[in-house]
């Protein structure tokens, strides 16, 4: 009966012994015990911000004229999805026309020169690693020169303020340049062309554009 009751005491006190066996850290916490992961991170994320500028050119002409147009695109935007990624822009164009205006009294030819700002709103898609889709809307505010003459031949310069939409779709080429870098190629296409003003109507509504673009 002695043994008996020793035995049981035994049993009853080894649970205690193998917790003594634990050590535990300042915090209380078991040392060795896993922490839970933290939970990701929601919302805005900076890390995901993107941002460049791209370089457009448009070289055109027919029916006398000839037409050469250079620009700068600075943007910013996010990466919504590892392949979707949406922003804003602001670029500036020069266009110039040669032998936009006649003289009809002498026959010579002058030409146009027009300054394009324009705020947009842009999405590109990947579809492929290097190969992605594009949309951009376009609000162009232009000022130009145009020529009148009086009735002695002499040029009346007037400059003039219009303003139109524009929307540019296509596609392009990314060729990643470090791991937060890439360099892109795009040929877009304004669908808008029939809608009155139209600030691509002298490059055949194609434009092309190179860039940078960091944190893509």
């Amino acid at each position: 009966m002695k043994y008996a009751k020793f035995v049981l005491f035994c049993v009853l006190l080894l649970p205690t012994l193998l917790r003594a066996q634990d050590v535990y850290t300042s915090s209380g916490k078991p040392i060795g015990q896993k922490r839970a992961n933290p939970p990701e991170k929601m919302g805005f994320n900076p890390d995901r911000m993107v941002y460049g500028g791209g370089l457009s050119l448009g070289l055109g002409g027919g029916g006398g004229y000839s037409a050469f147009q250079i620009g700068i695109s600075p943007f910013a935007g996010y990466r919504i999805t590892d392949r979707f990624l949406a922003g804003v822009g602001l670029g500036y164009q020069y266009q110039s026309v040669k032998n936009a205006f006649q003289n009809p009294s002498t026959g010579q030819l002058y030409p146009a020169r027009y300054h394009f700002i324009t705020p947009s709103i842009w999405a590109r898609y990947g579809i492929f690693e290097s190969i992605f889709l594009q949309g951009e809307l376009e609000y162009n505010l232009l000022n130009y020169n145009e020529l009148a003459f009086d009735a002695s031949g002499n040029v009346v310069n007037q400059r003039k303020n219009v303003s139109g939409p524009a929307l540019l779709l296509g596609g392009g080429f990314r060729q990643p340049i470090s791991e937060r870098a890439s360099f892109m190629i795009s040929v877009l296409y304004n669908v808008l062309h029939n809608s009155g003003y139209n600030p691509y109507q002298y490059s055949n509504n194609l434009v092309f554009r190179t860039g940078i673009i960091i944190g893509y």
